[in-house]
């Protein structure tokens, strides 16, 4: 059970720091290197401890389970599939925040569509973990 406390609890910090980069990338009223900067101190204070926790804690419940997620059931295949879009869009939000906060970029396009494609993925891979559906 510690495990699975570790994956969700570090699956919040994960998302929120993303959806939290996200709409600081893409809001107004400063500048974007203040954005990006500001960006960068949650990918590096939330996001990137909560990806290496949730891949870390995630993986060895799948290692201690793999009969039961990979034979029994298979709902994992689809959460590791969102995990992966997840995983995607971390980088590439991670990415933007640097450039924007080196003022090599003062562009945000694109920002408010992988903020939605990190909701989505994140209710994707809640409602197959709760559910269970194949």
């Amino acid at each position: 059970m510690m495990l699975l406390f570790l994956h969700v609890f570090a699956n919040l910090l994960w998302v929120g720091g993303l959806l939290g980069m996200g709409l600081v990338l893409s809001g107004s009223g400063v500048s974007p290197r203040e954005r990006g900067s500001l960006a960068l101190r949650l990918y590096f204070t939330l996001a990137v401890p909560g990806m290496l926790l949730s891949l870390a804690a995630g993986g060895a419940r799948l290692v201690m389970g793999y009969q039961l997620f990979f034979v029994v059931t298979h709902f994992m295949h689809g959460k590791l599939l969102a995990g992966l879009l997840l995983l995607a869009l971390h980088h590439l939000l991670g990415g933007r925040a640097k450039r924007m906060a080196a003022g090599r970029s003062e562009s945000a396009v694109g920002v408010k569509l992988m903020t939605v494609g990190v909701a989505l993925a994140a209710a994707a891979a809640s409602i197959l973990a709760v559910l269970k559906p194949f």
